[in-house]
């Protein structure tokens, strides 16, 4: 009996000890429309560019709408509102509608990313899964964003209206006021590694933060002390912090990125000609 006990024992041990694959999503890659060039995206790896499709998108956004671990573009043509699906290459039209402002997101908690965007009747989101559109606002915002503001793993809805930049937590469906301002472009992302989605604005001055966890404000990037045309977030490096990506026209024409790690203050430049209008990050490989 002993001998018996002793080897479930050593077996249990070495179950516990065997390897367990790692959940990481790996580096997200910069995706860009290219004046007259169509939809492009730089392979963070190796800094490599792919084109995705050869007509400029006026809007563009990336999530995984399919579930299959890999982000999809998401984009609006004057037909519509598509996503070409990463792995099959093949293409779907989601709806005729032509939006305001779009955004993607898991917007109900069900591991499945969902396209959420702004209409003249309001603010609605597409659920991947099903199909059916559900409605989370009946005013339309002029910009709209999603991201986990609370840590409670559903995205919520982050949007830009008259009277300011609000929150509606999905979780609870209660409403919370972010910001007075009236921004050119937001995003949201994890800037610290703390687990929240935080949210980033471009106004007046540079690219400002506010901390989910502590309600606290930081101006991304002293040495930039210009608006940025478009914004995005997206973890370039690998590191497990998301990075911010902008536009930037006139002396820094161009897209950039500054690493929110180690020292939070590296710049790179992405690209410096071409034109770029609109960019979005996602893991695209």
């Amino acid at each position: 009996m002993k001998r018996f006990i002793f080897a479930l024992v050593v077996f249990f041990l070495i179950l516990n000890a065997a390897p367990v694959q790692s959940q990481e999503k790996g580096r997200d890659d910069l995706v860009s429309v290219l004046t007259d060039l169509g939809v492009w995206y730089r392979v963070s790896e190796t800094g490599e560019w792919v084109q995705l499709y050869s007509i400029e998108a006026s809007q563009i956004t990336v999530g995984d709408l399919d579930d299959d671990g890999t982000d999809d573009l998401i984009g609006v043509w004057s037909n519509g509102v598509w996503v070409k699906y990463s792995s099959s290459g093949r293409w779907h039209r989601l709806t005729t509608s032509l939006p305001i402002s779009i955004a993607s997101g898991d917007m109900n908690g069900d591991g499945t990313d969902d396209l959420l965007g702004s209409w003249g009747s309001g603010v609605y989101y597409r659920n991947s899964r099903t199909g059916y559109w559900v409605k989370l606002y009946g005013i339309s915002a002029r910009l709209v964003t999603t991201g986990d503001m609370d840590g409670d793993g559903a995205d919520d809805l982050i949007g830009v209206w008259s009277n300011g930049a609000w929150v509606k937590y999905s979780s609870v469906g209660s409403w919370y006021w972010l910001s007075t301002e009236q921004p050119l472009d937001i995003a949201s992302g994890d800037m610290n590694r703390d687990g929240w989605d935080d949210y980033l604005e471009s106004r007046e001055f540079g690219v400002h933060c506010r901390d989910s966890a502590s309600g606290e404000w930081e101006m991304y990037g002293t040495e930039i002390h210009y608006q940025a045309t478009d914004i995005a977030t997206g973890d370039i490096d690998g590191d497990g912090a998301d990075d911010l990506l902008g536009i930037w026209v006139g002396l820094l024409d161009g897209v950039w990125v500054r690493y929110s790690y180690p020292a939070f203050s590296q710049w790179e430049q992405f690209l410096t000609e071409s034109y770029p209008k609109c960019i979005a990050a996602g893991n695209m490989e």
